[in-house]
């Protein structure tokens, strides 16, 4: 117990619920948009920010925003709906690699005199 709360019966239902989630999304979507969005999101939004509440914020808005998005340019492609949205959460991903670093950059040369 941790402040009160069943930590091995807590952590026994999250590797549950996940692996049951897993399972069924692989079947239903396959593998790629699966790995893509358990992934992808969460690691663009510890890009961007450190603090949890907006990590958990951020990476929800980019994995909506990657589905949504990937599914139009699916459609008016005509290209498949589980690659195009996995591209787009990299796509994603790269660019905020790419702000991060731009912006350090930039707070490093106005540090130096």
């Amino acid at each position: 117990m941790v402040q009160g709360l069943p930590v091995r019966a807590l952590n026994a239902f999250l590797f549950l619920s996940i692996g049951l989630a897993v399972a069924l999304c692989t079947r239903a979507l396959g593998a790629l948009p699966v790995f893509a969005f358990s992934v992808l999101p969460a690691m663009t939004a510890l890009v961007l920010t450190s603090r949890l509440g907006a990590v958990f914020a951020v990476a929800t808005a980019l994995g909506a925003l990657s589905g949504v998005v990937g599914y139009g340019v699916s459609f008016r492609g005509e290209l498949p709906v589980g690659a195009t949205q996995s591209a787009l959460a990299a796509a994603l991903f790269a660019a905020a690699l790419v702000y991060r670093l731009l912006a350090r950059r930039l707070t490093s040369h106005r540090r130096s005199p």
